[in-house]
């Protein structure tokens, strides 16, 4: 099994783990899920962003000055860098 695809390598593991530990693995195709059934898709949104304003999920922003729009992309390419960038543009 490979997931991962938004990290900087995909990660695998034996399967069969799952199998010898009565585990349960479920993964989410944001893609597929929009394609095949939209309306699963909204809920999903409506959920999510509940959970961020009512801080059940926290997400990290970092708001850095347009000048910056170089860097942010330099950490975004190197997909070493977690959370959120906001550029100002009136910084």
């Amino acid at each position: 099994m490979v997931f991962g695809n938004a990290a900087d390598n995909d990660v695998t593991f034996e399967g069969n783990h799952v199998w010898y530990t009565n585990s349960t693995l479920a993964g989410y195709n944001l893609g597929s899920v929009a394609a095949n059934a939209p309306e699963v898709l909204g809920d999903h949104l409506r959920r999510a962003l509940q959970a961020v304003a009512d801080g059940t999920v926290r997400v990290d922003v970092t708001v850095l000055p347009l000048k910056e729009a170089g860097h942010v992309h330099e950490l975004l390419e190197s997909r070493a860098s977690t959370g959120k960038y906001v550029l100002d543009v009136q910084a």
